[in-house]
């Protein structure tokens, strides 16, 4: 069986562990940088605004969809923005949900 990606052989069970018990911390990281970089909607339109009117809740059911490994990400919504200053080449960007 080939080594899983924390250098085990369970398939990346270890790491998996790892990740659920630090995701407290990187979710608090990244809804920091979400909101510094004013974040937009994701292809569930949810905004952050949205997302905080109900924080605890939201939070819980994310770590317990980790934890159980129910969590699917949805896709990634597509828009295209500028490449050029005179906005006549164009570059998709992924704005994650």
């Amino acid at each position: 069986m080939a080594k899983g990606p924390g250098g085990d052989r369970s398939g990346g069970a270890a790491f998996r562990r790892r990740m659920v018990d630090q995701a407290p911390k990187l979710m608090n990281l990244a809804g920091r940088s979400v909101r510094r970089n004013r974040g937009a909607a994701g292809v569930d339109k949810v905004s952050i605004e949205m997302f905080e009117t109900n924080l605890d809740a939201n939070l819980n059911r994310l770590m317990r969809e980790l934890k159980t490994g129910e969590y699917q990400p949805l896709p990634a919504r597509r828009v295209y923005i500028p490449k050029d200053a005179r906005k006549t080449k164009f570059r998709p960007l992924g704005i994650p949900a």
